[in-house]
């Protein structure tokens, strides 16, 4: 190939030119789709740890209001305990006077 006039050179020039600009263009788009694959991957670990952050938080409200009701019931039988006793004493207590006041 021999460049007789002015305007092979400027073909030339431009081919080589285009030729670069292509091999920019390919070498950019491969950074471009590892960042995003990148990014992706940095989005997909966030929402596995959300995931898990949000069943642990579940699993400690089940916890939570498990106890709550075990705690409400053993409230609700240590009442009725106290009071059986409290009725129990006061019985004796009563029995106890009226055995000292008929002696």
């Amino acid at each position: 190939m021999t460049i007789t006039t002015t305007r092979d050179l400027l073909f030339l020039v431009l081919a080589i030119a285009i030729a670069l600009i292509t091999v920019f263009m390919i070498w950019a788009l491969y950074y471009i789709v590892m960042m995003l694959k990148h990014g992706y991957a940095a989005i997909r670990d966030v929402e596995k740890k959300l995931a898990s952050f949000d069943a642990m938080i579940k699993t400690f409200k089940e916890h939570l209001v498990n106890s709550s009701s075990s705690l409400a019931l053993l409230a609700e039988v240590a009442s009725k305990l106290v009071r059986f006793v409290r009725g129990r004493r006061e019985a004796g207590g009563r029995k106890g006077k009226t055995r000292s006041e008929g002696a």
